[in-house]
């Protein structure tokens, strides 16, 4: 369970994921109650991107939420606390890739900004492609970022990442500068 310096890392999360409460006694959930209620269809599934936790979150914790406002930076960065929930992001143009880890819960990449499926995603990094499973809410895809896993170590130490999907859209390059920087000082946080 997220202590009160990690709701920053899981508000973002819950941004990232587009979710906020859906019924009226959702609607009463504080901040801290909706990264609970996120990383308990997480605990309850087996995993991000699977339609237990998609049926989950739309069911106990989603809902129409306004959309975030693109954020302008040039180069990776971190957001989160010391402890607790924990984001290293970057935006170009309207699209932000993040990297969001909790300490003693599965990290996941997001992307925003990519419309179309999320079925088939491609994650070029440099010269090497990536196709894991992505799940998708209100336009934001994410999946699964295991430490050690093939496609975490090669956005830790790549130069470019681009990622489209099968229906031709992609979005542009996103930098990977200061991702490993970004992404280890995350992980770190998080216990990873």
């Amino acid at each position: 369970m997220a202590g009160r310096t990690g709701w920053a890392g899981l508000l973002g999360l819950a941004l990232i994921l587009g979710t906020a409460p859906a019924s009226p006694a959702a609607a009463q959930m504080s901040e801290e109650e909706l990264q609970r209620c996120i990383w308990r269809c997480l605990a309850d599934s087996p995993g991000a991107a699977s339609s237990q936790y998609e049926a989950c979150t739309r069911r106990e914790c989603s809902g129409d939420a306004p959309a975030a406002q693109p954020t302008a930076r040039s180069g990776w960065g971190n957001t989160g606390g010391t402890s607790g929930g924990q984001m290293a992001s970057v935006t170009v143009g309207l699209s932000t890739l993040s990297y969001v880890c909790e300490r003693g819960k599965p990290a996941l990449l997001a992307i925003s900004g990519l419309p179309g499926p999320s079925n088939g995603i491609t994650v070029q990094v440099d010269n090497q492609s990536f196709q894991p499973p992505f799940a998708s809410r209100d336009g934001v895809h994410y999946t699964a970022a295991r430490a050690g896993s093939a496609l975490l170590n090669a956005l830790l130490s790549g130069n470019s990442v681009q990622i489209r999907n099968p229906g031709g859209n992609s979005v542009s390059s996103f930098s990977l500068k200061g991702s490993g920087k970004a992404i280890g000082t995350a992980m770190s946080r998080c216990g990873l």
